[in-house]
């Protein structure tokens, strides 16, 4: 049980459009000591174009560790395809961005593309003295303070985009949290200026991502 997992929620969600049969919604996935309602703004914009979405909340805010997380949301997907969801698009921030592309690799029939927001896909490891003698003795200390995220982050983690996967990384020349070598992957998008925790309410540059998904598949659909 982490102390950070007490972090009060941000922001509030607009009602969703109700879902219909062979829509394509958006699942956001909010970052470690997240909430849905960090996603407020694009998803008011998504709310006034009738594209419906959808916002867990997962992991203790986050702070689980990615296993318990990864299988949260695996659940999570099962429950959305019982609703008659057959393709979705997710948008995930930090950590949310990496439990999407996993959850991309699990499911890949189900998820049609992804858009990361500063996201943590490669795993952010640290250059500070934290060596093979002192990382050991503070992963205890950063687990019961911040959760098992912040100690399985700060490792070099593989990523591959899956076959067929559209991967939009929208990242920052001004995030401190997630440098942009560990968020690039796939097509991307560079904005300045906008620090790490101010990505999920970038509604223009989210909106964008998704289009260019839209428009990929309804190429792909028009081809002979």
């Amino acid at each position: 049980m982490a102390l950070l997992k007490w972090v009060p929620p941000m922001g509030m969600l607009p009602p969703s459009p109700a879902y219909k049969p062979g829509e394509v919604p958006v699942l956001f996935l909010h970052g470690t000591l997240g909430s849905p309602g960090n996603f407020a703004h694009p998803a008011r914009a998504l709310a006034n174009r009738g594209r419906p979405f959808f916002a867990p909340k997962y992991g203790e805010h986050g702070t689980n560790s990615l296993e318990d997380s990864t299988r949260e949301l695996s659940a999570y997907m099962r429950s959305l395809q019982g609703l008659g969801v057959q393709q979705l698009d997710i948008v995930g921030h930090s950590a949310g961005g990496l439990l999407g592309l996993r959850l991309a690799h699990m499911h890949p029939t189900l998820v049609r593309g992804l858009v990361g927001l500063g996201a943590a896909f490669k795993g952010v490891p640290r250059s500070l003295p934290l060596n093979k003698v002192s990382r050991p003795l503070l992963s205890p200390v950063v687990r019961f303070v911040a959760g098992q995220v912040f100690v399985d982050i700060t490792e070099a983690l593989p990523a591959s985009v899956p076959e067929g996967l559209e991967l939009i990384s929208v990242y920052s020349t001004a995030d401190l949290i997630v440098p942009a070598a560990s968020s690039q992957l796939g097509h991307t998008i560079e904005l300045k200026g906008v620090r790490h925790e101010e990505l999920p309410r970038q509604t223009l540059p989210i909106l964008e991502a998704l289009e260019q998904i839209t428009q990929r598949y309804a190429a792909e659909a028009d081809e002979p």
